[in-house]
């Protein structure tokens, strides 16, 4: 070339000659020049553009070296060669992406992350429309969503939904420090609706492992919820309690040991126990007691009239 001191970079096409390739390059003026002719308006390449290359470049751009830009535009779909390991940090704000984003290793956000609808871990499906709103977490064909469910104008209910079959529970697990790998399980719901505190196969609406504290305690006793209602005869009043056998004992899950007083439910009599001998209930053994005081006050008042009778023909 005429100008030794230019830096050039050459066009390669298959039909042209060594000597007839185009040069770009640029003088000490810092003027792009192309054949050392000085360019000012766009710059069109119909054929491949090599950087550092030793052969024609076999692309529309060949770069032998590292790739500094501000940006790059496109998404990337027919890209190959990157490499995978290096961050991607986005440091503008106000951007919009409308189509799926997929991040194959981890995502670290060090401010908010806001998602209009429903965020996907796991990439499963939404099994309800309603599910529109709230973070959805599957694995496998299981799936836990958390979020708002709209039920009308100014009323959206939160919502915890999971499992996929009657084998799922939702359970609590309290995680210390230093304490069982597993953790330690607080409370379990299973998906027939029934909640164990303190146990992990409740088999009623609530069952407690341990005891319960309340300011009082309410049965529901209606005429409206009950039928067959018959009246307990005392013979069975007095029989019943006849064979209850007040035990003390103690707890085996009570650490502290404390003294409890009442019955074992294998002994019982039918009328007090549980189907399954489980449990007695109480409510029961009020009703006999009720029975049976009532019967021996009447027994009581025809003894006084039978004395008082006696007293006055004496």
């Amino acid at each position: 070339m005429a100008d030794q001191n230019l830096k050039s970079l050459a066009f390669f096409q298959d039909d042209l000659l060594e000597n007839q390739w185009p040069v770009l390059s640029c003088s000490a003026a810092k003027e792009l020049q192309i054949d050392s002719k000085i360019k000012t308006t766009d710059l069109t390449v119909t054929g491949n553009v090599g950087i550092a290359t030793t052969a024609a470049p076999t692309a529309r751009l060949e770069v032998n070296g590292n790739v500094k830009a501000t940006s790059f535009l496109g998404d990337g779909s027919n890209l190959t060669g990157v490499v995978k390991n290096l961050d991607l940090a986005v440091n503008k704000a106000g951007d919009t992406m409308t189509g799926p984003l997929t991040i194959q290793n981890s995502l670290t956000v060090t401010g908010n992350l806001s998602v209009t609808n429903v965020l996907e871990i796991g990439g499963g499906n939404l099994d309800r429309d309603w599910m529109q709103k709230g973070i959805n977490i599957t694995w496998d064909s299981d799936s836990l969503f958390i979020g708002l469910k709209d039920q009308g104008p100014n009323r959206k209910d939160a919502v915890i939904a999971w499992g996929d079959d009657l084998q799922d529970d939702l359970r609590f697990v309290n995680v210390l420090h230093g304490g069982d790998v597993q953790g330690q399980e607080v409370m379990r719901i299973k998906p027939s609706g029934n909640v164990g505190v303190g146990t992990d196969s409740p088999s009623e609406r609530l069952e407690v492992n341990g005891n319960v504290k309340a300011t009082s305690f309410l049965k529901s006793s209606s005429r409206k919820l009950k039928e067959n209602i018959l009246k307990i005869s005392p013979e069975e009043a007095v029989d019943a309690l006849a064979e209850l056998n007040p035990v003390k004992y103690n707890l085996k899950d009570d650490k502290d040991k404390n003294l409890h007083l009442g019955f074992i439910a294998e002994d019982v009599p039918d009328l007090v126990a549980s189907r399954d001998r489980q449990s007695i209930s109480n409510d029961h053994i009020v009703a006999l007691l009720t029975k049976v005081i009532k019967e021996q006050e009447k027994r009581l008042l025809e003894l006084a009239e039978k004395v008082e009778i006696l007293e006055k023909k004496s």
